[in-house]
Formats: structure tokens, sequence, C-alpha cells
């Protein structure tokens, strides 16, 4: 899979981003939705045309969650198209998996930034209710 505008990204974090993907169009749609009519709307064709919004970040924050034992989060902020304020934050557990996607929130997980544990492993948390 093709994503736009990532070529410089190291190959193997590529799939990472890959697999952020769905999530990272999931809360740009909620975001152009929430918007209202009158918000200029994405050329987004495709999943990955997403990606063509965001303006990957250059500062990585390595962090520990409580709760998680010896799990390392490395948590990304990068601006984004869809939403100016509050941006998107990627995170990445150990180096190896995506483990949140939303708005920047400074947190590493779900289950950390709204206090549920509930929400333990919830990579995308709906901003729809």
């Amino acid at each position: 899979m093709d994503v736009p505008g990532l070529g410089t990204f190291e190959r193997g974090r590529l799939s990472l981003l890959l697999d952020a993907t769905p999530y990272v169009h999931q809360y740009c749609l909620e975001m152009q939705n929430l918007a209202g009519d009158d918000a200029p709307r994405l050329q987004i064709d495709r999943p990955a045309d997403v990606w063509r919004h965001v303006d990957l970040g250059s500062v990585l924050v390595v962090a520990r969650d409580h709760g998680s034992g010896r799990d390392v989060f490395v948590s990304l902020e990068s601006n984004c198209a869809w939403e100016v304020e509050h941006g998107l934050q990627l995170v990445f557990k150990n180096g190896r998996e995506v483990s949140k996607v939303g708005p920047f929130d400074g947190h590493v997980s779900n289950a950390s930034a709204y206090d549920d544990d509930a929400l333990d492993g919830v990579i995308y948390r709906t901003l729809v209710e």
C-alpha cells in the first residue's frame, strides 16, 4: 500500500503507520462529520489518502503507562488538517504495534486518558457516542 508523503519515514516504521491508517482515517472522518456542512471537506478517496493531510511530527516522547508493567510507549504528536487545535497523536507500544490513535492528549493509552480500564487495548476511541 502506498502512503503519500511518507517516503522519508524509516521502512520499519512505515508498517506501523500503515497499521494505524484505518484508525487515523476514522478519526478524520468523525471530525469532518462533527464539523458540519459548512466546513471545508478534505479530498480522501481511500483510507491511505488521509496521510496527505498529516504533517508528521519530529519529536518522539518515550513513556510508561501506569499499570502497564514493563511496556514502553513512543508517542508522536503531529499536525493534521481536520483537527488544527488537538492534532493527531500516534502511540506505539514497545516499538512494535500501534496502541493509540486520536487527538493529542498526552496519554499513551485510552485507558489512562479516560481513567477506564475497560478501554485497555482500545486503539481508537470514537468521538461520537
